[in-house]
């Protein structure tokens, strides 16, 4: 492992929400067969456990946790619950019969969905359950991202007579979906995320012939391009690894290059790292659309097989190892991760809060140092899975000049720990009880 791999590795501050691991961690759409899956982490899912609506195009987790489902041929947003090994839709939001719901994102109590056809947007507020169809701006609208100001949509300008692409366009609207302005992009324009270097990230597809895949790096402060990335291919859909901060595709369905194949780039440093040229890079099922990554695990569900596959990128070498692979609906063109560890990234560090671990890598044991405004009442350590692996007292805190000044804490993995990516939470004792707590990765090398 090289000095840049590490330091990547550990550059990313997070912190746990209170659910350490959520169940099932991953649900799968399987558009032909209108169904979805779920399954825990890399286990095989239970498939067929709820119907959804017809052509079912996007599966995403909402940001309390519900299972979201864009249905374009029934026009609905759906929200499913899931229990064991069973689903059921508890909740559904109409669109305009014939708009064609493509792409959807949620944002501050809303769900924003494209409306391919009718060539506008649809805003759900979730408290109230209303909803609002906005007219037509642009010709086949797709992606769709907002922040707390604007709604970003990408705009392909297909001709549904000839089949040909025009140029495409990222539109710029308020909030409250009343266009303002567009910027034009590449051929085919499609799903916007928004990456780990505070910009938008948006994949054109291109026209599955002359021209292919291309990531568009998109300022929204001064609302231009600042960069762009060859993929390659003709890929749909992008993941974010929030882990390491790659981000993710695969050339699809359509196309000279045919598919397959995993694309990737560095959404931090914008370096490509595997294009549609590349060797290495295939995997086993075909027709990839949508996929999801966390700590270099990629799930890759393929339309054409009904299978999801999940391999293992090497961040040094980047190299795939498949891990499993295991059988789904009818066609599954896209996947949903529940955080498999209930880590989010961090936003907003608790005060007078610092947690260091020396060294790091280690290969024998860690020192864990915490530096607080109140005492530490204890050291938890999980794995990648959530699993709590060590549970740690802290020793009882020395006062200087009015400061908590903890003991540090050793952590002597035994010898039934492997090698790999641990997380180390402190846990605080405030005035008002137990406050944030804050974590940290380590990495244990044997």
């Amino acid at each position: 492992m090289n000095i840049r791999a590490i330091s990547i590795l550990l550059a990313v501050v997070i912190t746990f929400s209170n659910a350490i691991f959520a169940e099932p961690s991953y649900v799968v759409l399987n558009s032909f067969g209108e169904t979805i899956s779920a399954g825990e982490w890399l286990s095989a899912p239970t498939n067929n456990i709820c119907t959804v609506g017809s052509m079912p195009n996007q599966i995403m987790i909402g940001s309390d946790g519900r299972i979201l489902v864009v249905a374009s041929g029934s026009a609905k947003i759906q929200e499913i619950s899931v229990s064991g090994s069973t689903g059921s839709v508890v909740d559904e939001y109409s669109l305009p019969l014939g708009s064609n719901p493509y792409l959807m994102f949620e944002e501050n109590g809303r769900i924003i969905t494209s409306l391919w056809v009718s060539g506008g947007i649809g805003i759900i507020d979730i408290a109230s359950g209303s909803v609002t169809a906005t007219d037509s701006f642009c010709l086949g609208p797709q992606g769709v991202f907002a922040d707390s100001n604007y709604i970003y949509v990408t705009a392909g300008n297909l001709d549904p007579i000839s089949f040909v692409y025009g140029e495409g366009e990222l539109w710029r609207l308020d909030s409250s979906g009343v266009p303002i302005d567009y910027i034009t992009l590449g051929i085919n324009p499609q799903q916007i995320i928004g990456g780990p270097d505070g910009n938008l990230h948006i994949v054109c597809t291109g026209d599955y012939v002359s021209t292919f895949g291309i990531v568009y790096i998109v300022d929204p402060a001064s609302f231009a391009v600042v960069d762009s990335i060859v993929v390659g291919g003709s890929p749909q859909r992008l993941a974010l690894d929030r882990s390491t901060g790659i981000i993710y595709s695969a050339t699809s369905i359509w196309g000279a290059y045919g598919s397959g194949r995993l694309l990737a780039y560095d959404g931090e440093t914008h370096e490509l790292l595997m294009d549609s040229d590349d060797t290495g890079n295939a995997l086993s099922g075909t027709g990839i659309v949508g996929l999801a990554a966390f700590d270099s695990y990629i799930f890759a569900p393929s339309v054409d097989s009904s299978w999801i596959e999940i391999v293992q990128i090497d961040r040094v070498t980047m190299s795939l190892t498949p891990v499993t692979r295991h059988d789904t609906g009818h066609g599954p063109l896209d996947v949903a991760l529940f955080d498999p560890t209930g880590i989010e990234e961090f936003i907003t560090r608790p005060e007078n809060l610092t947690l260091s671990t020396y060294p790091n890598p280690f290969n024998s044991a860690v020192t864990i140092s915490i530096a607080a405004g109140a005492r530490p009442v204890g050291i938890e350590i999980f794995d990648i899975c959530g699993h709590l692996m060590a549970d740690l007292p802290v020793p009882t805190c020395n006062f200087e000049n009015q400061q908590v000044v903890p003991t540090p804490v050793i952590w002597q993995p035994d010898a039934s720990v492997g090698s790999g990516v641990y997380f180390v939470r402190a846990k605080i004792d405030g005035n008002n009880g137990l406050q944030p707590i804050v974590a940290k990765r380590v990495v244990y090398l044997k």
